[in-house]
C-alpha cells in the first residue's frame, strides 16, 4: 500500500526528543488508545522554516540510549481536538500532533542499517550533536557536509597545542632559556642564584610560521580556501541527501 500516493513530496525532517521515561509514557498512551500510528506532544510548535500544512518526516530520538527509535510522517497542522494527556509533564502536552504513519526501529534497520547509523552519527555524536530539545529540525546542509553514506565515519580530534620558545622556536618542554635560576637556599650554601647549563641556543633555530596557516580540518594551506578552492572536508555530498530522502519515502510505500 502506497501511503504517499495522495500526499505531497516531503522535503522536511523534524526531530522528536525522548528519554526512557517519556518514550514509555508515549507507548502506554498508544496502547491505551489502541493507536498504531505516531503521536507527538511538543512544548512549542514546529519552526516557521517549515511551511504550514506541509508534510514532515519526524525522527524519534532517544537521548539516553543515543538511538533512533522510529520515524513518523506527519502534517504540520495544529488541531485543538487532538490535545491529550500523553505525558505526566503538562508542558509536553501543549501541541499534540497525530498521524497514522509510523515505522519502528526494527523496520528501519531491516530496510537499510547503514543510513540509520549515518543519521545517528549526525544526531548523537560530536560537539555539534542535535540532542538538545531546541533542535527541532535536521537540515539538508548538515546531511550534505558529512562523509558519503557507507564510508567509515572518523571523528576528527584536535591536536594538542605545543608551546614553543619565543627566542629559538623549540618546544618549551624541558627547555631553559635563562642562564641563572633561583634555587632552594638549603641545598646551595645560602646562595639564592646559581649558574646552570641551559639548552636554548639564544638565536632562532626554527623558522617562523608561514604567512598562511593550515586548515584544522583538511590540513591544507588556508590560502585560497574560499571561492574556487573550498575546503575539501566541507565539500557537499549531495548524494547523501538523495539517499536519505529516498530512504524516508520508502518507509511508507
Amino acid at each position: 500500500m502506497n501511503l504517499l500516493k495522495e500526499r505531497a513530496v516531503c522535503n522536511y525532517i523534524g526531530l522528536a526528543h525522548f528519554d526512557n521515561k517519556t518514550y514509555l509514557e508515549n507507548e502506554k498512551w498508544k496502547s491505551r488508545k489502541n493507536f498504531t500510528g505516531c503521536v507527538y506532544g511538543l512544548q512549542q510548535f514546529l519552526p516557521d522554516t517549515i511551511p504550514y500544512e506541509s508534510d514532515v518526516f519526524m525522527i524519534d530520538m532517544n537521548n539516553e540510549t543515543n538511538q533512533i527509535i522510529g520515524v513518523g510522517l506527519i502534517k504540520k497542522k495544529y488541531i485543538p481536538q487532538n490535545r491529550s494527556r500523553i505525558y505526566e509533564n503538562e508542558d509536553f502536552n501543549r501541541f499534540v500532533i497525530k498521524s497514522p504513519f509510523y515505522r519502528n526501529r526494527k523496520f528501519l534497520i531491516d530496510l537499510d542499517k547503514s543510513i540509520v547509523e549515518f543519521l545517528e552519527n549526525i544526531l548523537f555524536k560530536g560537539y555539534s550533536h542535535l540532542k538538545r530539545t531546541s533542535n527541532m529540525t535536521l537540515s539538508f546542509d548538515r546531511i550534505a557536509q558529512q562523509p558519503i553514506i557507507g564510508t567509515e565515519y572518523n571523528e576528527k580530534k584536535k591536536k594538542k597545542r605545543i608551546y614553543k620558545c619565543s627566542i629559538c622556536g623549540l618546544s618549551k618542554k624541558g627547555h631553559w632559556c635563562n642562564k641563572l635560576r633561583q634555587v632552594n637556599n638549603n641545598k646551595f650554601d645560602g646562595e639564592p642564584w646559581v649558574e646552570i647549563n641551559y639548552n636554548c641556543p639564544g638565536k632562532r633555530v626554527v623558522p617562523n610560521q608561514a604567512k598562511y596557516k593550515n586548515c584544522n580540518l583538511c590540513g591544507k594551506s588556508l590560502k585560497g580556501h574560499s571561492g574556487s578552492r573550498p575546503c575539501t572536508w566541507k565539500k557537499r555530498n549531495t548524494c547523501n541527501i538523495k539517499k536519505v530522502i529516498k530512504f524516508l519515502e520508502t518507509l511508507f510505500i
